[in-house]
């Protein structure tokens, strides 16, 4: 889980730490990987958590976002979106994902079609971990079904 600074100066800060920058090394060595994929509905579980707040998850919607994985948000077309709040992060990125052998990613439900379906496409995943009922919905979305 990545962690959300209150301001960018203070992510720098905390990035710039000899432990911090130690432990993000170690995580990119690693490689496997499971990640959360999370959507973008009002119950989601970083504004749950409030990471982000209703009116900054209006604003990702409005920048075309389809769901997030470590808190980096993309749209369906898998193509990273650039948003104030990813210089507050501290974790993963994204780009690390990619490089992995292996990312499993557990996502379900109808609700988060767009934010998986994005996943698959960003090829941020190679395995996704699923209910019966979505699966079905991402290879209609595809037009594989």
């Amino acid at each position: 889980t990545p962690f959300l600074a209150s301001t960018t100066e203070m992510a720098q800060s905390i990035l710039s730490e000899p432990s911090v920058k130690d432990m993000l090394h170690v995580a990119s060595l690693a490689h496997t990987a499971v990640v959360g994929i999370g959507g973008l509905s009002q119950d989601a579980t970083i504004v749950k958590e409030e990471k982000l707040t209703l009116r900054e998850m209006t604003y990702i919607r409005s920048q075309h976002g389809a769901g997030d994985i470590l808190g980096q948000f993309y749209n369906t077309n898998g193509d990273l979106l650039h948003l104030p709040h990813h210089n507050r992060l501290i974790g993963t990125p994204l780009s690390i994902l990619r490089k992995m052998k292996h990312v499993v990613g557990v996502a379900g439900g109808t609700e988060k079609i767009d934010a998986i379906y994005g996943a698959l496409k960003g090829r941020f995943i190679h395995t996704l971990i699923t209910d019966e009922e979505t699966a079905l919905s991402l290879l209609r979305k595809d037009g594989d079904c």
